[in-house]
Protein backbone atom coordinates (compact mmCIF):
# COMPACT_ATOMS: atom_id res chain seq x y z
CA UNK A 1 0.00 0.00 0.00
CA UNK A 2 2.51 2.78 -1.23
CA UNK A 3 2.63 4.96 -3.74
CA UNK A 4 6.29 6.39 -5.01
CA UNK A 5 6.07 10.14 -6.19
CA UNK A 6 7.19 13.38 -6.12
CA UNK A 7 6.92 16.11 -3.19
CA UNK A 8 5.16 18.90 -4.61
CA UNK A 9 6.73 22.04 -2.73
CA UNK A 10 10.80 20.71 -3.10
CA UNK A 11 10.48 18.32 -5.61
CA UNK A 12 12.17 15.71 -3.63
CA UNK A 13 11.30 11.58 -4.42
CA UNK A 14 9.07 10.58 -1.69
CA UNK A 15 7.11 7.17 -1.11
CA UNK A 16 3.30 7.46 0.34
CA UNK A 17 2.49 4.67 2.95
CA UNK A 18 -0.46 4.30 5.21
CA UNK A 19 0.17 4.51 9.23
CA UNK A 20 -0.29 0.94 10.81
CA UNK A 21 -1.97 2.53 13.58
CA UNK A 22 -3.65 5.90 12.74
CA UNK A 23 -4.41 4.55 8.86
CA UNK A 24 -3.48 8.16 7.95
CA UNK A 25 -0.94 8.64 4.96
CA UNK A 26 3.08 9.61 5.98
CA UNK A 27 5.34 10.99 3.60
CA UNK A 28 8.85 9.42 3.58
CA UNK A 29 12.11 10.26 2.60
CA UNK A 30 12.84 7.63 -0.64
CA UNK A 31 16.39 7.68 0.36
CA UNK A 32 17.34 5.38 3.92
CA UNK A 33 19.62 6.14 6.81
CA UNK A 34 21.34 3.63 8.48
CA UNK A 35 20.72 3.59 12.13
CA UNK A 36 21.42 1.35 15.26
CA UNK A 37 18.91 -0.32 16.81
CA UNK A 38 19.08 -1.23 20.13
CA UNK A 39 17.96 -4.30 21.45
CA UNK A 40 17.06 -5.45 25.49
CA UNK A 41 16.42 -9.33 25.25
CA UNK A 42 15.71 -9.58 21.39
CA UNK A 43 13.28 -6.93 21.38
CA UNK A 44 13.38 -3.29 20.53
CA UNK A 45 14.42 -0.92 23.74
CA UNK A 46 12.39 2.06 23.70
CA UNK A 47 13.93 3.83 26.73
CA UNK A 48 17.40 3.97 27.44
CA UNK A 49 16.68 3.16 31.20
CA UNK A 50 15.75 -0.76 29.45
CA UNK A 51 18.45 -0.32 27.47
CA UNK A 52 21.20 0.47 30.99
CA UNK A 53 19.12 -2.67 32.70
CA UNK A 54 19.69 -5.07 29.87
CA UNK A 55 23.60 -3.81 29.74
CA UNK A 56 23.79 -5.07 33.08
CA UNK A 57 22.57 -8.19 32.84
CA UNK A 58 24.35 -8.62 29.43
CA UNK A 59 21.57 -8.56 27.43
CA UNK A 60 22.00 -5.53 25.41
CA UNK A 61 23.31 -5.83 21.98
CA UNK A 62 22.58 -3.70 18.57
CA UNK A 63 21.55 -4.14 15.04
CA UNK A 64 22.29 -1.72 12.32
CA UNK A 65 19.19 -1.30 9.72
CA UNK A 66 18.01 1.23 7.46
CA UNK A 67 15.57 3.22 8.50
CA UNK A 68 13.01 5.55 6.46
CA UNK A 69 12.41 9.57 7.03
CA UNK A 70 9.11 11.58 7.49
CA UNK A 71 9.50 13.96 4.63
CA UNK A 72 8.40 16.76 6.72
CA UNK A 73 11.53 16.81 8.81
CA UNK A 74 13.46 16.99 5.41
CA UNK A 75 11.08 19.26 3.33
CA UNK A 76 12.56 23.12 3.42
CA UNK A 77 9.25 23.46 2.69
CA UNK A 78 7.69 21.27 5.19
CA UNK A 79 6.00 24.88 7.29
CA UNK A 80 3.04 25.62 4.04
CA UNK A 81 1.86 21.67 5.00
CA UNK A 82 1.09 22.24 8.58
CA UNK A 83 -2.16 22.60 10.18
CA UNK A 84 -2.45 25.76 12.67
CA UNK A 85 -3.89 24.89 15.65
Amino acid sequence: MSADGVCSACGADVVFVRSETSKATMILDVKTEKHVLLLDYGKPAYSIDAVRQALEAGLATARVTSVFTDHHATCPHADQFRRST
